[in-house]
């Protein structure tokens, strides 16, 4: 392997040595007494289970043992390690910042009880450290003021010989315990520690944030979490939860973290590590998903198709396409299988606008898309006799869709399975269901549902009725759209609480867009100042627009109109309930 080219790394339950280059690499280390080494760059390292040792090199460094006592280096650099009970930490050179996990919640996969070790916490100069504590903060209530009165107040700090002892007490009752070689209590000051505030609080347990046109990195908390990037080469931690990441312009860093994720790079050349959990990860061209734990779906898409603004052409890669095991990925390119590929065109070159062949230790696709564009997708490190067609994701049309003219009009209904489908020339009308679907109406005034689950839809030409709920992305395309946001809390069977995303609202003209709300009461243009005591709000976020609703038993929905300022929204951007 080049040491120019940027490594992204996975291991296997064995324990094995792996090192970086001088660019900003992602190591794996999965199970086993693995050793990894980032080297320079901003590295970021996951040991996994088993007794591991990770040093990060030069560079601001992510790292996290995981489960088993690890001992983990920063080096140069404002590192960023995450420790729990039998690991021993050494920030090494730099600002570095100790996130201590609880293993009693939100922690417990990830880390263990016992004893922590820091051995060169810097508590004076410039370059002081941080103790995080954040997650104490949010389970336990843990604040500065209750470290001497011992642990009725769940923290306490002591002097033991030359060392500072911190013992933490988690929510259901576990006992963390930090050493802190050569500092004394004295030394430290409530700015060697962070705490999750009240205020804070809220936006701990999920957070919505838009980025700038500047590189920048954000961290979620124990909930799921929406961030976009926007511009820039961002650095985006979901962290817990169920997290959605967007990355935006920019070569961009998305890490899902636990539980199912869902991540989108956009433009540029993004890595996007899934983490644990059975994560949905959107590629284009330029771009690096690695799945982790679970059964990941790598989608990719038709760029010519697609939006040009958010998508690359060229080659996309797949670290660790799991093939054997109880945990298989899939590739999902439901576009393409709406053309008629299938898997049986694979061994016939390009003839059928699909072939896939072994190259070396890696598997390669190519694809062919809807106005000629080739784009590439490697497997790394797969063997092509262990592929099979369950690993693929196509769409297949019904007998009688197969031989009609895609000119007819379609009624569809989906499944509670993740599914592909897209539109004719005329008015087609699609209910997605369950599962994470891709709706396309193409020509025609379409009606399109994407249900549960998180979906993207895409009206095409025509105005088309596009309907919508938390974790939904949608683009109306040419033509008057209406976003139709369902009331999460009276239709739960049919949508989901959160925000949904609109990219490409249109404002202007005699036959712009619409967000109807008629599926909430009681809500007019003059409550949307008022915050939500009116159960209704209009919010600017960046060059965003927040438009957030509390519909049956309190339950939250919101719609985001992307690149959209509040000032350009009048009454008659909205379709309003009759009461």
């Amino acid at each position: 392997m080049s040491v120019f080219k940027r490594v992204a790394w996975t291991g296997t339950a064995k324990s094995e040595a792996y090192s970086g280059n001088t660019d900003a690499d992602t190591l794996n280390g999965m199970g086993g007494a693995d050793t990894l080494k980032g080297l320079a760059g901003g590295d970021d390292l996951y040991g996994g289970n088993g007794r591991d040792v990770l040093y990060g090199g030069a560079g601001d460094d992510f790292i996290g043992g995981d489960k088993g006592g690890d001992r983990l280096f920063g080096g140069t650099g404002s590192d960023r390690i995450y420790v729990s009970g039998l690991d021993t930490a050494t920030g090494g050179a730099g600002a570095d910042q100790f996130v201590i996990l609880d293993p009693g919640n939100g922690g417990g996969d990830k880390s263990d009880l016992g004893t922590v070790i820091i051995r060169d916490f810097d508590a004076v100069g410039a370059d002081k450290d941080l103790l995080d504590l954040g997650v104490f903060g949010y389970n336990s209530g843990v604040r500065w003021q209750q470290r001497d009165k011992g642990l009725d107040d769940n923290f306490e700090i002591v002097r033991q010989g030359d060392d500072t002892i911190l013992r933490l007490k988690g929510e259901t009752g576990t006992i963390v315990t930090v050493v802190i070689e050569d500092v004394l209590p004295g030394q430290l000051t409530e700015d060697h520690f962070f705490f999750v505030t009240e205020k804070q609080r809220s936006a701990f347990e999920s957070a919505n944030w838009t980025g700038t046109a500047k590189s920048e990195k954000k961290s979620g908390g124990v909930d799921g979490d929406s961030f976009d990037g926007k511009g820039g080469s961002d650095t985006l931690y979901g962290n817990g939860g169920q997290d959605n990441l967007r990355g935006g312009t920019g070569n961009d860093k998305l890490f899902g973290g636990a539980a199912r994720d869902y991540l989108m790079g956009d433009k540029g050349a993004d890595t996007l590590f899934g983490g644990g959990g059975n994560d949905r990860i959107y590629l284009s061209g330029g771009d690096v998903g690695v799945g982790g734990g679970g059964v990941d779906d790598f989608v990719v898409t038709d760029v010519d198709l697609g939006s040009p603004e958010f998508l690359d052409k060229g080659v996309l890669t797949v670290r660790d396409f799991a093939t054997t095991g109880p945990a298989q990925d899939h590739l999902e390119m439901g576009a393409f299988g709406f053309r008629g590929v299938r898997w049986q065109h694979r061994d016939k070159g390009m003839e059928d606008g699909f072939e896939m062949f072994a190259n070396g230790s890696d598997v390669v696709l190519r694809l062919e898309c809807e106005e000629g564009t080739i784009i590439k997708v490697v497997l790394e490190d797969t063997k092509i006799g262990e592929l099979k067609s369950d690993h693929f994701v196509f769409v297949f049309p019904s007998k009688a869709a197969e031989s009609a003219s895609r000119a007819e009009s379609a009624n569809w209904t989906g499944t509670a399975k993740a599914e592909s489908k897209t539109g004719t020339a005329k008015a087609d009308f699609f209910d997605g269901k369950g599962g994470n679907d891709t709706l396309k109406g193409m020509d025609g005034n379409d009606n399109l549902r994407g249900g549960k689950g998180a979906d993207v839809v895409f009206g095409g030409a025509g105005s088309d009725r596009l309907y919508v709920s938390g974790g939904d992305t949608a683009t109306g395309g040419s033509g008057a759209d209406y976003f139709i946001l369902w009331n999460a809390g009276m239709q739960p069977e049919v949508a989901d609480p959160g925000v949904c995303v609109v990219r490409d609202f249109q404002t202007d003209g005699a036959k712009h867009d619409k967000v109807e709300l008629t599926m909430f009461s009681g809500i007019t243009w003059a409550h949307r100042d008022k915050g939500l005591d009116d159960g209704f709000e209009i919010v600017a976020q960046g060059s965003d627009t927040l438009i957030r609703l509390k519909g049956a038993n309190g339950v939250i929905s919101a719609i985001r109109l992307l690149d959209v300022s509040k000032a350009e929204l009048t009454a008659d951007h909205f379709e309003w309930p009759f009461v």
